[in-house]
């Protein structure tokens, strides 16, 4: 049984579909021409030591300078929990 919305459709579904899929086609293909486009450049972000906490972590890549003073204070020692007493 037929409706009457199927008489008044403007294309049929098989090129309802391989529309679907060209526009698919077309954002996935500008993506690899721009992947391909665009050169990769080596990084550059080696900044040293920053004169702030996170300067200071035990990660940074170079060692703190000698006159520099601590901007945090040690952390202070905590007594032993049940099971490094024993």
């Amino acid at each position: 049984m037929t409706t009457g919305a199927d008489e008044k459709r403007l294309l049929s579904q098989r090129w309802a579909w391989a529309l679907l899929v060209l526009g698919c086609a077309v954002i996935l293909a500008w993506g690899y021409a721009n992947y391909r486009a665009i050169p990769d450049r080596p990084r550059q972000w080696n900044f040293g030591q920053v004169p702030d906490a996170p300067g200071e972590s035990i990660y940074s890549t170079s060692q703190p300078s000698a006159g520099g003073a601590r901007q945090l204070a040690p952390l202070p020692k905590l007594p032993p929990t049940t099971r490094e007493a024993r």
